[in-house]
This record gives structure tokens, C-alpha cells and sequence, in this order.
């Protein structure tokens, strides 16, 4: 799935984080769970392993709930619950499954 949002929108969403501003990030690669339970999961083993969060889960302005790493390279990786996306059993997005 490819998601497109204004810049404006971006900007709110990673607000903050050190490699956003050093203007060199315009966009994201976003790994959905299909819980908040899994971002949290996911997070902790990111932890565990010494990966570079940015910013840890939180609920945000657009309904779902996410945090921030950068994998070695720099690039910005959304890990996110969205509620308005079904996931099947697999993780791979159900048909007709963007309900907002």
C-alpha cells in the first residue's frame, strides 16, 4: 500500500525527531502491526537489540498509534497500529480494508 500525505501533515508526525530536522527525510517506510500491542512488542525487542529509536509508541493526532526508528542508513521507519487498516492473519492488508 502506498499512502501520500501533504508535507504539512508529515511535518506534524515527526516533529522532533534529530534526523527530521537535518531536512534530509521526506518521507517514511511505515510497518504496520495489527495491535498497539505489537508496535509495543516490536519496540521492545528494538531495545533488546540497540536499535535507534527516535520515538517511542505513543497515540497520535491521526487515530492510530506509532513510534519512530532510523535503520543504519538514516532512513525515518514508522512502526504503526492503524485502526482504520484491517491486516489479515498474515499481516497483508485486507481488500477495501482503508476505512477512513
Amino acid at each position: 500500500m502506498l499512502g501520500l500525505y501533504p508535507i504539512e501533515e508529515f511535518k506534524k508526525e515527526v516533529d522532533g525527531l534529530e534526523l527530521a530536522k537535518q531536512g534530509t527525510n521526506r518521507m517514511t517506510i511505515a510497518y504496520l502491526c495489527a495491535t498497539e500491542k505489537g508496535v509495543d512488542d516490536l519496540f521492545a525487542q528494538f531495545e533488546k537489540q540497540n536499535v535507534n529509536i527516535l520515538k517511542q509508541p505513543e497515540k497520535v493526532f491521526w487515530g492510530g498509534y506509532s513510534g519512530y526508528i532510523a535503520d543504519p542508513d538514516g532512513n525515518l521507519w514508522e512502526i504503526a497500529y492503524n485502526p482504520f487498516i484491517e491486516l489479515d492473519e498474515l499481516g497483508n492488508l485486507k481488500e477495501g480494508s482503508n476505512k477512513k
